[in-house]
């Protein structure tokens, strides 16, 4: 919607799974990047949930960097402070749901 108006984004591609684990013909990961609908996002990108209540960030890292992804969690100390943490080792893992 910003786009409408003139206001630049960052590149960015949609990934809608109906049902968790979905196959899609249209999403591709390889080792350092990931191409959706023919768009290739090179390692590191972050990657975060359309629903913006929904504060699940990743980050997903080269094989050059150790490769792998780590997640973000909001920690809200107070009303008008928040925290961001990565939680625990990096995975390989992509996100297969949502």
């Amino acid at each position: 919607r910003l786009e409408m108006f003139g206001i630049h984004v960052p590149r960015y591609a949609l990934v809608n799974r109906e049902v968790p684990y979905q196959q899609l013909d249209y999403f591709i990961e390889e080792e350092d990047f990931v191409e959706i609908h023919g768009m290739r996002f090179w390692k590191p990108f972050v990657e975060k949930p359309i629903d913006g209540d929904n504060h699940s960030i990743m980050i997903y890292y080269p094989s050059s960097a150790g490769g792998g992804m780590k997640e973000l969690f909001r920690k809200r100390t107070s009303l008008f402070q928040e925290t961001w943490l990565a939680t625990g080792p990096v995975s390989s893992i992509q996100r297969l749901e949502g």
